[in-house]
């Protein structure tokens, strides 16, 4: 499970896997201006507070490759999981080291700190013909000295039915950043207590939960979908949509739930992306709203370019008096695959959609019986943007493109 094999500009992602980059090193400024991190031109980068990229601690990724990043509560250490190992850093900005231990992309630190656990993507349990359960497992970095860490326990029951989805353009440039369009990532969180949520019935909806002491697993919310879901700055809340249309957060202290109801007239699209403002008073998330001109092949075309695309709209829901507002659109693009927010911006980052592909093959400046892996497709992979937007929604300014990952300092 998730290994990809890249051909030009197409790949096949295996699920719970996603793809790595390269990157070269730029000149470290470091201080206590960092405000964000984020992935450009493949390289992990730390920023300040408009976006401006700072220094470079790495680590350098492969050619499309994927990694995701994770600052702790106190905003001192970032976390860096890539496939190639679990990198750590500081907020000052030093040179990222590789922790021993194998972890993939799906890893978190316990609430007391010194423990990593993460779901082995890599060895299935098979459950039935079509689902498969993983091991979670624990390691101890005071002890580490390699493997994959002890095994907790088996948790999950994971579709398998699409584990080969061939993702190419747009799709292979979002998977990078935040995993398949529709269902995200697998993810853990872990609480207060001891325990750990996790995505329980990935691709589809459910939110599991294991206690580490008692090794009683049980559905914690059927409803809950992860794949938007983001914690707060302090890893006490969980926020996430439900399959009715709600927002729900989760204390992660006590198990308690909240449910806000958003009082748009005629409701919003399905939500993509979620993230908490660093004070912990609003919650931000993008929606995908019907798009403005729906890409569309014309009869003969048989290259299987992906035509997905929505108007990505950002809002700001105030849990304190429970109102939602439009803060601003991105257009009609493919999607938003991460969203931060400082004191100061609001920042995500957006790929655009394939419409010089689908151009391209409806006007026949390209074949339309092109073969996937053909070099003349490799000059209509579509940009990933990295925008800026006042909290207010009265300004946006796009910073620079090939930027994915980004996620706010907890600072």
């Amino acid at each position: 499970m998730y290994s990809g094999i890249l051909k030009k500009t197409g790949f096949v992602i295996f699920i719970f896997t996603l793809l790595f980059m390269t990157t070269n090193r730029t000149a470290a400024q470091p201080g206590d201006n960092i405000r964000l991190a984020y992935v450009r031109n493949n390289t992990v980068m730390l920023a300040d507070y408009e976006g401006t990229p700072l220094t470079n601690p790495g680590p350098e990724l492969g050619e499309w490759q994927s990694a995701r990043l994770f600052w702790t509560p106190d905003g001192e250490t970032l976390y860096v999981a890539t496939r190639q190992g679990l990198f750590v850093t500081g907020a000052q900005g030093g040179a990222a080291v590789r922790l021993p231990g194998e972890f993939g992309l799906t890893v978190v630190p316990a609430r007391h700190g010194g423990v990593l656990y993460n779901i082995d993507v890599d060895n299935p349990q098979p459950v039935s013909e079509n689902i498969a359960a993983f091991p979670l497992r624990e390691t101890n970095l005071a002890s580490a000295e390699g493997g994959r860490g002890r095994m907790v326990t088996i948790i999950g029951n994971y579709q398998i039915s699409t584990v080969n989805v061939a993702l190419t353009h747009a799709a292979a440039v979002y998977a990078r950043g935040g995993g398949l369009l529709e269902g995200g990532r697998p993810q853990i969180w872990t609480s207060y207590g001891g325990s750990v949520f996790y995505s329980c019935c990935f691709p589809n909806p459910g939110l599991g939960m294991l206690s580490i002491g008692s090794g009683e697993i049980f559905t914690y919310d059927e409803d809950f979908l992860p794949g938007a879901a983001a914690l707060n700055a302090t890893s006490s809340r969980l926020v996430g949509p439900t399959t009715d249309g709600i927002i729900r957060t989760i204390d992660l202290i006590t198990s308690g739930t909240r449910d806000y109801i958003i009082d748009i007239p005629g409701g919003v699209g399905p939500i993509e992306r979620m993230t908490w403002s660093l004070d912990e008073s609003a919650i931000y998330f993008i929606s995908r709203e019907a798009p403005t001109s729906p890409l569309e092949l014309v009869p003969g075309v048989t290259y299987p370019a992906d035509t997905r695309s929505a108007n990505a709209v950002l809002w700001k829901l105030d849990i304190i008096n429970g109102h939602t507002n439009q803060v601003a659109s991105f257009g009609d693009v493919f999607g938003v695959p991460s969203l931060a927010v400082t004191n100061e911006f609001i920042f995500a980052v957006v790929v655009e959609r394939n419409e010089e592909l689908v151009n391209a093959l409806n006007t026949g400046v390209l074949d339309p019986s092109i073969q996937p892996g053909d070099p003349l497709l490799d000059g209509y992979v579509p940009r990933s943007v990295l925008w800026r937007v006042d909290l207010s929604g009265t300004a946006m300014f796009a910073i620079d493109e090939n930027i994915w990952g980004v996620i706010a300092r907890p600072y």
